[in-house]
């Protein structure tokens, strides 16, 4: 089970009163767990559910893009493409998108042979561009690849490859977020999400304070994520209770 994006929504909308009936506990509690949440749920007239379910959105694609930078990170499977890129000829252009038409986020994953879908190695240009000038049936197969300003070029002239990659579309996310579907990415990054959230709802001088808290906290997040990391260190300082005596 994941975390349903409405649950994120609705922690974003308290913390900046955006609920209706939030001066009464039985009433805003009723808005806070009702599902699929609509705009009869809100009654700001600074910040409306289309903006909050904007917000959140910005903050995914936030988290979907650190993941997707980092290459060999585990989350990387929450982003990946189902199907990839469509076959490269060797000198091929890489695309901007996947083979279903979804914009490519991040690095490039691990390149594959077409037919026995086996791993290529990164080698230098030249290397592939030799072994590609010769014409001897005596050669040994290699499985070489060198991506060269977005143009992929590989040692299996007789085959073609493919490039895993991660892949985001705006309005796939936001169809996904009006559905309350479940968020697609790790559940612990939930706080993280709501965090980055919460640090754009500014307007004026209003909510600058905490938006600037949360926005520490999602950085520290985002850190974590570029390091290659699945959590956050605990930042505990020792209190005076804990202090040696002098």
């Amino acid at each position: 089970m994941g975390v349903p994006y409405h649950d994120i929504v609705a922690a974003v909308a308290i913390r900046v009163n955006a609920l209706a009936n939030d001066t009464l506990p039985a009433d805003m509690q009723t808005a806070y767990v009702t599902r699929p949440l609509t705009s009869a749920n809100f009654e700001s007239s600074i910040f409306p559910f289309d903006d909050i379910k904007g917000v959140v959105k910005k903050a995914l694609a936030t988290f979907k893009l650190a993941v997707a930078n980092k290459g060999g990170h585990p989350w990387r499977s929450y982003t990946a493409s189902a199907v990839n890129t469509d076959f490269i000829n060797s000198g091929g252009e890489i695309p901007s998108q996947d083979a279903d038409g979804l914009s490519i986020i991040g690095v490039y994953g691990s390149v594959y042979d077409e037919v026995d879908n086996r791993p290529l190695t990164e080698a230098p240009l030249e290397q592939i561009m030799r072994r590609n000038a010769l014409t001897t049936i005596y050669l040994l197969d290699q499985y070489k690849f060198k991506i060269d300003d977005r143009k992929l070029w590989h040692t299996r002239p007789n085959s073609r490859v493919k490039i895993s990659v991660c892949v985001y579309d705006g309005l796939n996310e936001q169809d996904a977020i009006d559905a309350n579907d479940d968020m697609t990415l790790p559940d612990a990054l939930e706080p993280a999400v709501m965090s980055a959230a919460v640090a754009l709802l500014v307007r004026d001088d209003e909510f600058t304070g905490q938006a600037s808290l949360y926005a520490q906290y999602a950085a520290t997040w985002l850190e974590a994520i570029g390091s290659g990391l699945m959590s956050v260190e605990s930042k505990a300082v020792p209190g005076p209770s804990v202090e040696k005596a002098a």
